[in-house]
């Protein structure tokens, strides 16, 4: 499995604080594992599902850092991207995180056609 991690370029945030303080004004949305707890897959696939149905149309930046996020959870994230939710959304924060390369490219495509998307 790849973390996230390896993801990670120079100039992305890898702190919280930080994250918060670049995402500043932003319709921004986010859990950090320091916060306590983690949403892992199941979390992560409810609020894919959500998102597929409009909630949180109008987000900028997603964060989940260490969250458990593996490929089930990332996948269907990739899916309700793929589809069109978030489709403001244009920073996503998945540092530290438990899934693979190959889930990793279905994110990727997920975002085809957008203008411009900031990953780490």
């Amino acid at each position: 499995m790849l973390t996230t991690s390896a993801l990670l370029t120079p100039s992305a945030p890898t702190h919280l604080g930080l994250a918060r303080r670049r995402a500043a004004g932003r319709r921004t949305v986010g859990h950090s594992a320091g916060d306590g707890g983690k949403i892992g897959d199941a979390g992560c696939a409810n609020l894919a599902g959500a998102c597929a149905k409009g909630a949180l149309a109008n987000l900028e930046v997603l964060f989940f850092i260490g969250n458990k996020i593996g490929d089930p959870g990332l996948s269907s994230l990739s899916e309700a991207l793929a589809k069109g939710a978030l489709a403001h959304c244009t920073t996503f924060n998945l540092l530290k995180n438990d899934f693979s390369v190959q889930a990793a490219q279905q994110l990727v495509q997920a975002f085809e056609g957008r203008k411009e998307v900031t990953l780490c």
